[in-house]
């Protein structure tokens, strides 16, 4: 299925629309921002690209990229909003505010801490449809920061010796002090037996030309793959493509209302529904009695054979 620039144009607006809104929902008891303005433009490429895939069954992973991304994949602008506030109608019940929800049938996977252990998972993922001998590839969406945990390298050495099919894209818009010494992180993937290809990020139809590129070839036996995506000199990607695309200027802004007109009524929802409380992102999801073993007792005496 292939994604059309007005459609990839629409996707980013959607999920710009509604990051913004995510980033004014504050679950009770959190009064701190649950995370800062993070850009979209890499997740929704990879969703994009993951969608492509619907007929293998792909997963993916949005790390630290904007959860808006997984409007991609099909998950409703108000269960995102639902999950970021932590109300009761969030999958998790308010127990991990901001978070994105599971759709395992979807192909979306949420994150766990540390950083850098979601490249753990994802590899051991990737594995596992390796040894099924199954087409399908795993996504991990994820930001330059992480490449400074142990685990994030761990991961993908796992991946490049397994040669699990793994696509990783990471956002090199945030760097850490221990990844600021490298230039570009894909001049180290070759250490790892991946391939890796760097892109410039003012430019979705390369970002997703790249991922979806990569998704091929890990499919095809090619092994892990990293794509790098470089901040672009322009702020808004959709600004570069409405230039490029005849005609398309005149329809973003009218894209862009209804992206608003549903990122809006997605919060507005998510803040009328009932909050979790204060306790919940401490409470377990499971009971005191589910997690107790049963009582211990004797073992019946075995019955003597005649």
């Amino acid at each position: 299925m292939e994604v059309t620039t007005e459609a990839l144009v629409e996707a980013l607006l959607r999920a710009q629309a509604l990051e913004a809104e995510l980033a004014t929902l504050r679950p009770e008891g959190l009064p701190e921002p649950l995370r800062g303005p993070l850009p979209v433009t890499p997740g929704v490429q990879a969703a994009l690209a993951a969608r492509r895939g619907t007929e293998f069954d792909d997963v993916l992973c949005l790390r630290r990229a904007s959860p808006a991304a997984a409007l991609s994949l099909g998950v409703s602008a108000a269960a995102l909003a639902h999950e970021a506030a932590g109300t009761r109608e969030a999958a998790a019940q308010g127990r991990s505010p901001g978070g994105v929800p599971s759709v395992p049938g979807g192909g979306l996977l949420p994150a766990v801490d540390p950083p850098g252990t979601m490249m753990e998972v994802m590899a051991g993922v990737a594995l596992a449809f390796r040894l099924r001998n199954e087409p399908r590839v795993a996504l991990l969406v994820d930001d330059v920061d992480d490449a400074a945990s142990g685990y994030w390298h761990e991961g993908l050495n796992l991946a490049g010796v397994q040669r699990v099919p793994l696509v990783v894209v990471m956002d090199g818009g945030r760097r850490h002090a221990l990844t600021a010494a490298v230039p570009r992180l894909s001049v180290r993937a070759p250490a790892y037996g991946v391939r890796a290809v760097t892109v410039e990020g003012d430019d979705p139809r390369m970002v997703l030309r790249a991922v979806t590129e990569a998704v091929e070839r890990a499919r095809g036996g090619d092994g892990t793959q990293l794509v790098e995506v470089v901040p672009g000199v322009e702020h808004d990607p959709v600004d570069r493509l409405a230039r490029l695309e005849p005609g398309l200027a005149q329809r973003v802004t009218e894209l862009r209302r209804i992206a608003a007109d549903e990122a809006r009524a997605a919060a507005d929802e998510a803040r009328r529904a009932a909050p979790a409380g204060a306790d919940a992102a401490r409470r377990s999801p499971w009971s005191p009695d589910t997690l107790l073993p049963p009582p211990w007792s004797p073992p019946e005496p075995l019955e003597k054979s005649s």
